[in-house]
């Protein structure tokens, strides 16, 4: 089972997204994401689209996402990182890549479970900083 996911709006065949399946470990799936005209022309109608597509994606506690985009999808990398955290709080390591680098995203602690998040299966832990429950203290671990 791959532990490392790399989603992006990008073309495949994009030399930032060939670059990093190239990079160890080998093991790695590629999640794209789609979004038609209509919704890049509303962002309200983009962040559903998005947060849709980033709650259904196979990944479990311990994974690590990179968020590849472009300079010209800042809103797109901006959505997918806060969904991203929002599902999943400090179990999955995510960065972004861009033509610039490959950048660490520091969670927000700041966020409130919603009923929506519930109803839709988003994970919530509320938790002391000593342990998410699936490790065995040291969330950096997992």
């Amino acid at each position: 089972m791959a532990s490392k996911h790399v989603v992006t709006a990008l073309e495949p065949d994009h030399e930032l997204v060939r670059e990093e399946m190239n990079l160890p470990p080998a093991e790695k799936i590629l999640h794209r994401l789609e979004l038609s005209e209509e919704e890049l022309a509303f962002p309200t109608k983009a962040a559903l689209a998005l947060r849709e597509q980033i709650t259904n994606l196979p990944l479990r506690v311990g994974n690590e996402v990179v968020v590849i985009t472009s300079a010209e999808q800042a809103v797109i990398e901006l959505l997918s990182v806060v969904f991203l955290q929002r599902r999943f709080n400090e179990c999955i390591k995510v960065s972004v890549r861009r033509t610039s680098g490959e950048f660490f995203i520091p969670y927000i602690t700041t966020l409130i479970e919603r009923q929506d998040d519930k109803d839709r299966g988003m994970v919530y832990h509320n938790y002391s900083t000593s342990s998410c429950g699936s490790c065995s203290g040291d969330c950096s671990n997992c």
